[in-house]
Order: C-alpha cells, then structure tokens, then sequence
C-alpha cells in the first residue's frame, strides 16, 4: 500500500508532442491540465522531403527545435501546477529516449523536485491505468 506521504501527487504522462497532468490521492485521480502541439506531426513532413540534400536536415532541426518549444512548455506549466496546488510529489512517465531533454527544462523552472520516472508512452492512459501506474511506481524493489 502507497505510503501517505505521497499525496497529493502530480502525475504527468508525456511525449514529444503532448502532456496531461493528474491531480493523485490516495484512491482517486483527477485530470487538473493537458497540451497538445497541433501544428507538428509526422504527416505535416511526409512527402516534403524534396530533391537537394539538405532539406531533410533543415527539417530535423526544425522538429528538434519544436521538442525543446514543448518541453519548455510542458516543463513550465508544469511548475505552475506544482506552485500553485501543494504537490508533495512528481511522478513522469516518457519515453525513456526524452528523459534528458524533457529533465533539463525541467531544472530550470523547478530545480528542487526530483520527479520519480516512469519509462513508456502512455499518454493515453485512463485514471485507473494512471494509478495504477503510480502505485505500482511506489513500490520498493529489495
């Protein structure tokens, strides 16, 4: 059983392009907040890679300039919610291959919280699947 030191939690389930923010009590998750970047996804850049050889380089560093957009934003509004509400602690779940990008904006707005990490996309989770996923995050292997 979860340890009642731990409520309330934020729980963020994030990729690249979107984030969704839960509000964790002890048996009960609410959604409190969500992003979506609506302007960049795989369609927008299939097919436009033309003929010289330096267009898809000048696409990947436009889509690498979009993540770090994101995750400054997903990471800022993510210290708002924490400031604001009474969080006592942080629980991320990504991709494992976005934890250094995603961590090093988080640093910079909220550099005292040391979120617990959750490696998969799951932002598509449901409430159960996110407690779930946050119980089963407490657990101390020995």
């Amino acid at each position: 059983m979860p340890n009642n030191n731990h409520y309330p939690s934020l729980f963020l389930l994030l990729n690249v392009h979107e984030a969704v923010w839960y509000r964790v009590e002890e048996n009960k998750v609410e959604e409190v907040a969500s992003y979506k970047d609506e302007k960049d996804s795989y369609e927008d850049h299939e097919g436009q890679f033309g003929r010289s050889g330096g267009e898809p380089d000048v696409l990947n560093a436009q889509t690498k300039n979009e993540q770090v957009h994101n995750f400054r934003e997903i990471a800022t509004k993510t210290a708002t919610i924490w400031k604001e509400n009474g969080y006592v602690h942080l629980t991320c779940a990504l991709h494992e291959r976005l934890k250094n990008q995603f961590l090093d904006e988080l640093k910079k707005v909220l550099n005292d919280v040391s979120p617990k990490l959750i490696f998969g996309n799951r932002t598509k989770a449901g409430k159960k699947e996110v407690l779930e996923m946050f119980q089963d995050s407490l657990k101390v292997v020995l």
